[in-house]
């Protein structure tokens, strides 16, 4: 069988409206929420209010 592809890097990810999604930092903090992207950031809606961040500290990305 097919191996799954890897997902893609974080600088190559585009996040869809209306889907929370799990973000894992490279410092190891967890964000779920929606997601936009602006240039190099992301910003995540979370319950506790937005948080922006480089795409560059993320390590991983996944649907919640």
């Amino acid at each position: 069988p097919p191996k799954p592809k890897p997902p893609s890097s974080p600088a190559e990810f585009h996040p869809q409206p209306n889907v929370v999604y799990r973000v894992t930092m490279k410092d190891e903090r967890v964000l779920v929420g929606t997601m936009t992207e602006s240039g190099d950031q992301f910003e995540i809606k979370t319950n506790s209010g937005p948080v922006r961040v480089k795409k560059k500290d993320v390590a991983k990305i996944e649907k919640a």
